[in-house]
């Protein structure tokens, strides 16, 4: 299944254009002499993923389930009510714009009905990209802080501070 960053409010703009700082990694350092999105961008994505990675609720979840069951006329579950229960519960954390995506690649990859774990993984596999992209955003938030709080002291090479350098080293 793949899964892109997409949302349905109004980030899309936002999410393209710093897509390249949005596939930071954890390993990645971010220091001071990295180049920073701006911070209003950085705000605004922030709010943007927090409203994005909300879960869709019970009865959203639990169409999405009955849809899913759909996917297979011949075969029922021994227990269909703690079945869509069961799956329910699982789609009630990802966010709506995503489940018919979920549904889809869980429905097209096996002829038998999906486990619990395997719509679980799915769902996990489709939230990820915006899990990232908010990680991201989140350190590049912490990073602005760092350097609002902390001074950063770089001296600028004067004329005048390289000749006394100069000299002091030696050179003429």
């Amino acid at each position: 299944m793949t899964s892109d960053l997409s949302v349905t409010n109004g980030l899309d703009a936002l999410l393209r254009k710093h897509r390249g700082a949005l596939a930071w990694s954890p390993g990645e350092v971010i220091g001071e002499w990295s180049r920073l999105p701006p911070i209003d961008d950085l705000v605004a994505l922030r709010d943007g993923l927090n409203v994005a990675l909300c879960g869709m609720g019970g009865a959203k979840a639990v169409e999405l389930t009955r849809l899913l069951l759909g996917c297979y006329p011949v075969v029922k579950p021994h227990d269909p009510d703690t079945y869509v229960r069961a799956l329910a519960s699982v789609f009630e954390g990802l966010p709506a714009d995503l489940g018919p995506m979920v549904v889809r690649a869980v429905s097209t990859a096996k002829d038998l009905l999906p486990t619990r774990a395997v719509v679980a993984a799915t769902c996990e596999e489709a939230v990820k990209p915006r899990q990232d992209a908010k990680r991201a955003v989140l350190a590049y938030l912490e990073e602005y802080e760092r350097r609002r709080t902390t001074k950063l002291t770089v001296q600028r090479a004067t004329r005048e501070h390289v000749e006394k350098v100069m000299k002091e080293a030696g050179y003429k």
